[in-house]
């Protein structure tokens, strides 16, 4: 279909547009259209290996993107924790002066590192890859909706055997990369068949996975870098018991809404 050729173009030229804009200004509003992008087409390699797998596999076809997707990742992260830092300890500003300073270093180094590798971005292997995945994705309607109901399906049955074993923190921040990757693929493919209303239901949890994952990640940086003598003389244990039990909470909430999901997700 000459349309999703020409989407895929698009697409393409979207991209590149992406990494020049995040190259010269690696704020946080192009940094995240940069890696929405990338985790797209981090989707279309795992589509064409599930659709030739004696052809493609999507680590070698995303490697082209993989060092920048990390290093956009490693900022995006340092980006989170200033602003929730700030938010969360307001009233605590003095005390985590020190760290808001030891974000605001790293920031300028990974922001060194993400720029200089955005500079070294291969963009005539993206292209090819790029090309390739649009011949992937070049068949009629009818293909494309098995290919993402078969696509959509394969990954509920990775989330759904990650849940009935149990989740870490790490393996539900991995189930939220799945939960994007449909919500990504069913997005561009424009795909119609969502009776159940799934894919909101799909694109709200993995948000809220997202919240989970960032709030672990404060505690963390707060609970290992936060000296004692500041802890107990304001009271910050108080705040970091807080923000432990609102995570707990969050995940919970999270985990019942997986559950109902998955029981409710047949594509």
């Amino acid at each position: 279909m000459e349309i999703e050729l020409a989407s895929v173009q698009s697409f393409s030229e979207k991209l590149f547009n992406a990494v020049e804009l995040a190259k010269d200004d690696c704020s946080n509003e192009h940094l995240h259209e940069l890696r929405l992008k990338l985790k797209t087409v981090k989707t279309f390699c795992v589509l064409c290996e599930n659709v030739h797998p004696d052809h493609h596999r999507s680590k070698e076809l995303f490697s082209p993107f993989k060092k920048l997707f990390k290093h956009a990742g490693r900022l995006r992260d340092n980006y989170q924790l200033e602003k929730k830092l700030k938010h969360y300890f307001t009233e605590d500003e003095k005390w985590i002066e020190q760290l808001k300073h030891s974000l605001h270093s790293k920031r300028h180094a990974l922001e060194e590192k993400f720029i200089n590798r955005a500079k070294k971005f291969a963009a005539d292997d993206a292209e090819a890859v790029l090309v390739k995945v649009a011949f992937c994705l070049n068949s009629d309607r009818a293909e494309q909706v098995k290919s993402f109901r078969l696509f959509s399906t394969e990954k509920m049955a990775v989330v759904e055997k990650m849940m009935f074993e149990g989740c870490d923190n790490t393996q539900l921040h991995f189930i939220r990369s799945q939960l994007k990757q449909i919500f990504l693929l069913h997005k561009f493919l424009r795909i119609r068949i969502d009776k159940k209303k799934i894919i909101p239901q799909i694109d709200h949890l993995q948000e809220e996975l997202g919240t989970l994952h960032d709030s672990e990640l404060l505690y963390e940086f707060a609970d290992k870098n936060l000296n004692d003598n500041a802890i107990g003389e304001n009271g910050l244990q108080k705040r970091l018991h807080a923000l432990e039990t609102m995570i707990e909470k969050l995940r919970i909430d999270c985990l019942k809404k997986l559950s109902l999901l998955v029981n409710i997700s047949h594509f």
